[in-house]
């Protein structure tokens, strides 16, 4: 499995607000490894809290759809743009 599906599934089978290490606990990655791939690859499908401290906490956005989000980021990709938000409910 990928790491981004791997960050995903953790992200679901939470289904609420989440810490970045529990994340990597889940999917057994380094916590370094997960907050790349949600700035990366997950930024457009995630919500993110904005706490004063270096915190951070996450939850994927209502209906969101791994397989059509991915497809969306790599349309952005192609096209040369930066996804600013993700159309990619179910």
């Amino acid at each position: 499995m990928s790491i981004v599906k791997r960050v995903f599934s953790a992200l679901r089978e939470a289904g609420d607000w989440v810490w970045i290490r529990e994340i990597a606990r889940m999917a057994d990655l380094h916590p370094e490894e997960v907050r790349r791939v949600i700035d990366r690859d997950l930024r457009e499908a995630v919500v993110e809290t904005q706490l004063p401290v270096r915190l951070r906490l996450v939850k994927l956005r209502e209906g969101v759809s791994l397989e059509r989000h991915l497809v969306y980021v790599k349309l952005m990709e192609k096209t040369g743009h930066r996804a600013t938000r993700s159309f990619c409910g179910t």
